[in-house]
Protein backbone atom coordinates (compact mmCIF):
# COMPACT_ATOMS: atom_id res chain seq x y z
CA UNK A 1 0.00 0.00 0.00
CA UNK A 2 1.13 3.43 -1.18
CA UNK A 3 2.03 6.16 1.80
CA UNK A 4 0.84 9.52 1.69
CA UNK A 5 -2.23 11.45 0.99
CA UNK A 6 -5.65 9.23 -0.81
CA UNK A 7 -6.41 10.91 -4.20
CA UNK A 8 -9.29 12.82 -4.46
CA UNK A 9 -12.50 11.06 -4.20
CA UNK A 10 -15.16 11.56 -7.17
CA UNK A 11 -18.61 10.75 -6.97
CA UNK A 12 -20.61 9.89 -10.32
CA UNK A 13 -24.35 10.12 -10.06
CA UNK A 14 -25.63 8.40 -13.68
CA UNK A 15 -28.81 6.28 -14.02
CA UNK A 16 -27.65 5.23 -17.16
CA UNK A 17 -26.02 1.77 -16.24
CA UNK A 18 -23.98 1.40 -19.67
CA UNK A 19 -23.01 5.33 -19.15
CA UNK A 20 -22.00 5.15 -15.52
CA UNK A 21 -20.01 1.97 -16.14
CA UNK A 22 -17.90 3.26 -19.24
CA UNK A 23 -16.88 6.76 -16.67
CA UNK A 24 -16.59 4.86 -13.98
CA UNK A 25 -13.83 2.61 -15.79
CA UNK A 26 -12.31 5.90 -17.35
CA UNK A 27 -12.02 8.17 -14.36
CA UNK A 28 -11.10 5.11 -11.99
CA UNK A 29 -7.79 4.47 -13.59
CA UNK A 30 -6.46 7.73 -11.64
CA UNK A 31 -9.19 8.04 -8.81
CA UNK A 32 -11.35 6.46 -6.39
CA UNK A 33 -15.29 6.78 -8.27
CA UNK A 34 -18.26 5.67 -6.26
CA UNK A 35 -20.62 5.50 -9.22
CA UNK A 36 -24.40 5.13 -8.03
CA UNK A 37 -27.75 5.58 -9.86
CA UNK A 38 -30.09 8.16 -7.92
CA UNK A 39 -32.40 7.06 -4.72
CA UNK A 40 -33.19 7.84 -1.76
CA UNK A 41 -29.62 8.27 -0.45
CA UNK A 42 -27.45 9.80 -2.98
CA UNK A 43 -27.74 13.03 -1.39
CA UNK A 44 -25.75 12.09 1.73
CA UNK A 45 -22.92 10.40 -0.42
CA UNK A 46 -22.21 13.97 -1.63
CA UNK A 47 -21.33 14.71 1.87
CA UNK A 48 -18.31 12.12 2.45
CA UNK A 49 -15.15 14.13 4.28
CA UNK A 50 -12.57 12.55 0.90
CA UNK A 51 -15.17 13.21 -1.87
CA UNK A 52 -13.38 16.42 -4.26
CA UNK A 53 -15.91 16.33 -7.15
CA UNK A 54 -19.27 15.21 -8.14
CA UNK A 55 -20.64 14.62 -11.78
CA UNK A 56 -23.49 14.40 -12.24
CA UNK A 57 -25.68 12.97 -15.13
CA UNK A 58 -29.16 15.10 -15.80
CA UNK A 59 -32.08 13.64 -17.60
CA UNK A 60 -34.96 15.86 -19.10
CA UNK A 61 -35.24 19.05 -17.45
CA UNK A 62 -37.45 18.95 -14.07
CA UNK A 63 -36.81 15.17 -13.54
CA UNK A 64 -35.04 13.73 -10.17
CA UNK A 65 -31.56 14.69 -11.80
CA UNK A 66 -32.36 18.32 -11.98
CA UNK A 67 -34.14 18.36 -8.30
CA UNK A 68 -30.72 16.53 -6.89
CA UNK A 69 -29.35 19.17 -8.74
CA UNK A 70 -30.88 21.56 -7.18
CA UNK A 71 -30.16 20.14 -3.70
CA UNK A 72 -27.07 19.99 -4.26
CA UNK A 73 -26.34 23.46 -5.05
CA UNK A 74 -28.39 25.01 -2.05
CA UNK A 75 -26.39 27.67 -0.28
CA UNK A 76 -25.01 26.89 3.00
CA UNK A 77 -24.68 23.69 5.01
CA UNK A 78 -22.05 20.98 4.73
CA UNK A 79 -18.88 22.08 2.75
CA UNK A 80 -19.71 22.53 -0.38
CA UNK A 81 -18.06 20.54 -3.56
CA UNK A 82 -17.88 20.91 -6.91
CA UNK A 83 -20.91 19.73 -9.11
CA UNK A 84 -20.26 18.89 -13.14
CA UNK A 85 -23.14 18.47 -14.72
CA UNK A 86 -23.83 16.47 -17.65
CA UNK A 87 -26.51 17.16 -20.06
CA UNK A 88 -28.47 15.08 -22.27
CA UNK A 89 -29.05 18.15 -24.44
CA UNK A 90 -28.43 21.70 -24.26
CA UNK A 91 -31.04 24.53 -24.63
CA UNK A 92 -31.19 28.25 -23.51
CA UNK A 93 -33.35 27.53 -20.68
CA UNK A 94 -30.70 24.81 -19.60
CA UNK A 95 -27.86 27.11 -19.88
CA UNK A 96 -29.90 29.38 -18.14
CA UNK A 97 -31.42 27.23 -15.47
CA UNK A 98 -27.44 26.02 -14.61
CA UNK A 99 -26.56 29.69 -14.04
CA UNK A 100 -28.87 30.13 -11.78
CA UNK A 101 -27.72 27.61 -9.18
CA UNK A 102 -24.25 29.10 -9.80
CA UNK A 103 -23.06 25.71 -12.34
CA UNK A 104 -20.63 27.60 -14.16
CA UNK A 105 -19.78 24.96 -16.62
CA UNK A 106 -21.49 21.84 -17.49
CA UNK A 107 -20.82 18.94 -20.26
CA UNK A 108 -23.50 18.12 -23.23
CA UNK A 109 -23.21 14.36 -23.87
CA UNK A 110 -21.72 12.72 -25.55
CA UNK A 111 -18.95 13.48 -23.50
CA UNK A 112 -16.05 11.26 -24.71
CA UNK A 113 -14.59 9.19 -21.53
CA UNK A 114 -10.80 10.65 -22.20
CA UNK A 115 -12.48 14.10 -22.09
CA UNK A 116 -14.31 13.85 -18.76
CA UNK A 117 -10.67 12.24 -17.50
CA UNK A 118 -9.10 15.58 -18.63
CA UNK A 119 -12.04 17.55 -17.25
CA UNK A 120 -11.77 16.09 -13.71
CA UNK A 121 -8.27 16.49 -13.42
CA UNK A 122 -8.48 20.24 -14.28
CA UNK A 123 -10.95 20.47 -11.92
CA UNK A 124 -9.21 18.94 -8.92
CA UNK A 125 -6.05 20.82 -9.90
CA UNK A 126 -8.12 24.09 -9.55
CA UNK A 127 -9.99 23.02 -6.45
CA UNK A 128 -6.17 22.38 -4.83
CA UNK A 129 -5.18 26.05 -5.39
CA UNK A 130 -8.84 27.51 -4.14
CA UNK A 131 -8.89 25.55 -0.88
CA UNK A 132 -10.67 27.37 1.81
CA UNK A 133 -12.12 29.53 -0.75
CA UNK A 134 -15.65 29.91 -2.73
CA UNK A 135 -14.16 28.21 -5.98
CA UNK A 136 -16.30 28.67 -9.05
CA UNK A 137 -15.40 26.54 -12.22
CA UNK A 138 -15.81 28.95 -15.24
CA UNK A 139 -17.22 27.95 -18.62
CA UNK A 140 -17.34 28.49 -22.14
CA UNK A 141 -20.49 26.90 -22.95
CA UNK A 142 -22.75 28.97 -24.54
Amino acid sequence: MKDGPLPPTILLIEDDLATRELYERELGQAYPVEAVAIDAHTLSLAHQPSLKLIILGLDAPHKKSWRLLEQLCQPGGKEARPVVPIIVYSTSDDRRYTRNLNIAEYLVQPVLPSLLNEKVRLYIAASKLHQGSSFKFHSNNE
